[in-house]
């Protein structure tokens, strides 16, 4: 007979579920593992309590054998009590509801866009890094699967290339990424390419956090050790479409400089986006009237974001407060691109925009418009596009244009000047322009009057054959407006561009100026939705 004074064990998971169904409990939990001692101080700072809550819940994370405790002093310090309880809220954390959380200021998504990427997990690496570098592993088999993660022969050779000495059996083990939901590694493997990572700066940990920044000497580190291979029939390794997952193989988004030598590259891609139906955009025509200020200037005004080497937006900084930028077509609603844009647009370091008051200029539609849009940013003015279908036939300005050239440029300056109040434009910024790459698809017409006066003036640039040309800019002199030739110009203007192939004529005014739109109205064109650029107030 059994007595009734004799009691089995089991386990008490309702006991452990209650210490985590506090929101304040499970805040301290997923910060402890960044592997580091806390105080209950720092504890309650981070939840925004008062330190003697915070204690009362530490009191019971102890107790429940969730935490350790030490004293120092009068400091106490609390810590995840070992590995597995680290692991243990890892896995949770990924197998939990993702719950919506405000993020009420840019600091905060850039917080949370960083902790997805990199962070610390408990002594290892933890977020969609640590997941491309499990996948890099695993294609270059220093990973075997067969039998649970084990370190190959070959991944114990690529261990020691790397640097990352053990004293202990490669042991290694995963971890499911609350953040990826895939596994990373974790481990004596996973802790010791950790901290060789951060000894020699790769990775930096970011104070008073669990983010860990990845460097360009750990991106290069990390390509050199774990860099793509040929495969056939699969992407390069560490490439998955996420742009954050391939870092390893070399596919992350990076912000770049083309030099007067590339110069070259970046218009062809601006030509080659330039399509009929597009959202009014940046043209070569654009970067071509910059040319002005000479080829180093120009260069030192553009910007590109590259992924795998492909071009996939291309910005012109026209002046200190503005950036005109395009994306390519078909990455118009690229998160990852989005994402990358607004760090680099809003912090002055990356060296586009400075701090302060500034202006962006990028197609509708496009999300980096909608992101902007939630880190703060107003619209600001609009302006008003307007296209003419060059499939037709042109008529006639009914008056003398001619084509400028190299000695005629006097006579484009003066109308340059007499047309715009502020135009500084001189013989040599025009000689500097027609050497520019655009100006080969490009012609500079002045219009004259009745008297043998030169009286308006248009620069237009194809993007080539079957493609839309620009009108920029365009300008009657002071001296003899509302006499039609604005009209005038507009038509010789369009149909210039259509001996040189172009599709479509395209124009943009800011919507304030009526008595432009009304001049590119009768000239033939057409009124399209109005576009607005993102204004950062100071």
């Amino acid at each position: 007979m059994i007595s009734p004074d004799i009691h089995a064990k089991e386990p008490d998971v309702a006991a452990l579920g209650a210490l985590l169904a506090d929101r304040t409990r499970a805040a301290f939990c997923l910060a402890l593992l960044d592997g580091r001692a806390w105080t209950a101080t720092e504890l309650a700072q981070l939840a925004g309590i008062a330190p003697s809550t915070a204690t009362s819940h530490l009191n019971r994370l102890v107790t429940g054998g969730l935490l350790s405790e030490e004293r120092k002093g009068r400091h106490r310090y609390v810590r995840l009590a070992d590995p597995a309880i680290a692991e243990m809220i890892e896995a949770l954390a990924s197998r939990a509801p993702q719950r919506l959380v405000p993020v009420r200021s840019l600091v905060a998504a850039r917080r949370h866009r960083a902790v997805g990427f990199a962070r610390i997990c408990y002594d290892h690496l933890g977020g969609s890094l640590s997941v491309a570098i499990t996948d890099a592993m695993t294609e270059r088999e220093f990973l075997d699967w067969e039998f649970g993660p084990a370190l190959t022969p070959s991944g114990t050779a690529w261990l020691t290339d790397t640097g990352s000495t053990r004293e202990t059996a490669p042991h290694i083990r995963t971890c499911l990424d609350w953040t990826e939901r895939r596994l990373h590694p974790a481990g004596a493997v996973a802790a010791a390419v950790f901290h060789h990572a951060v000894q020699e700066s790769w990775l930096v940990r970011a104070e008073g956090s669990r983010v860990v920044r990845l460097t360009d000497q750990g991106r290069d580190a990390f390509r050199r050790h774990l860099g793509a291979r040929p495969h056939a029939g699969r992407p390069e390794i560490g490439c998955v479409p996420s742009a954050r997952c391939c870092v390893i193989g070399g596919m992350a988004i990076a912000l770049g400089r083309p030099g007067v030598d590339g110069l070259s590259e970046a218009v062809g891609v601006l030509r080659e986006w330039q399509y009929d139906g597009a959202p009014m955009q940046l043209h070569p025509g654009d970067v071509g009237w910059f040319w002005r200020f000479g080829a180093a200037a120009t260069a030192a005004a553009i910007r590109t974001w590259r992924r795998g080497g492909r071009i996939l937006a291309v910005g012109l900084l026209d002046g200190p407060e503005l950036l005109r930028l395009t994306i390519a077509p078909d990455a118009h609603r690229d998160e990852e691109l989005a994402q990358q844009l607004i760090e680099d647009l809003t912090e002055p370091e990356r060296g586009v925009l400075r701090e302060g008051k500034a202006y962006v200029e990028a197609p509708m539609g496009a999300l980096v418009q909608d992101l902007l849009f939630q880190h703060g940013w107003n619209t600001d003015e609009p302006w008003t596009p307007l296209r003419r279908d060059l499939t037709e036939p042109v008529e006639d300005p009914g008056v003398r244009i001619e084509v400028i050239g190299a000695e005629q440029a006097h006579v484009r300056t003066a109308v340059q000047r007499a047309s715009f109040n502020k135009s500084t434009f001189t013989d040599e910024q025009w000689h500097a322009m027609a050497a520019g790459l655009p100006y080969a698809d490009a012609r500079c017409l002045v219009a004259y009057g009745d008297q043998g006066n030169a009286v308006a003036a248009v620069t237009v640039w194809s993007a080539g054959p079957g493609r839309p040309g620009l009108l920029e800019p365009m300008g009657v002199h002071r001296g003899h407006r509302g006499r039609g030739y604005g009209k005038a110009i507009t038509v010789a203007a369009a149909a210039s561009l259509q001996e040189l192939g172009s599709s479509s004529a395209i124009v943009c005014t800011p919507s304030s100026n009526v008595g432009a739109v009304a001049t590119y109205k009768a000239a033939g064109f057409k009124q399209l939705p109005e576009a607005r650029d993102r204004r950062r107030d100071a």
